[in-house]
C-alpha cells in the first residue's frame, strides 16, 4: 500500500526488521516512489522452483512477500508466480547519457 514519501524509511527500517526475524539475510527490498510523492515497499523472499521439472514457460516460482499496509502493520503472503518473458522489443531510445556528466 502507498504511504507518503516521507514515510519510506520508517517503512523500509520496519521491513527489514521483520524480514530479519523470518529469514535472516536471504531476503530483498522492492522500492517503487511514484509521481505524486508516495512510495510502496516490499521485501521478497525466493523459495525457488515450484516444479523443477516443470517445461521452461510453465515453470512457477514461489515467493514470500511483507509489505506494510499504510498504518504501521507488516503483512505476509506467499504466492507462486511465472517470470514474464519480452517477446519483442518494438521500441528502445537512450533518454539520458550520464557518462558525459
Amino acid at each position: 500500500m502507498a504511504a507518503d514519501l516521507d514515510d519510506l524509511p520508517a517503512m523500509i527500517d520496519r521491513l527489514e526488521r521483520a524480514a530479519r526475524d523470518r529469514w535472516g539475510d536471504e531476503w530483498r527490498i522492492e522500492t517503487t516512489r511514484y509521481a505524486d510523492g508516495t512510495a510502496e515497499a516490499t521485501v521478497i523472499h525466493s523459495r525457488g522452483l515450484v516444479d523443477p521439472d516443470a517445461d521452461a514457460g510453465e515453470q512457477l516460482h514461489e515467493q514470500e512477500r511483507l509489505e506494510t499496509d499504510g498504518e504501521g502493520r507488516v503483512l505476509y503472503e506467499r504466492v507462486h508466480y511465472r517470470h514474464g518473458t519480452t517477446v519483442d522489443v518494438r521500441e528502445q531510445e537512450m533518454i539520458v547519457d550520464l557518462t558525459d556528466a
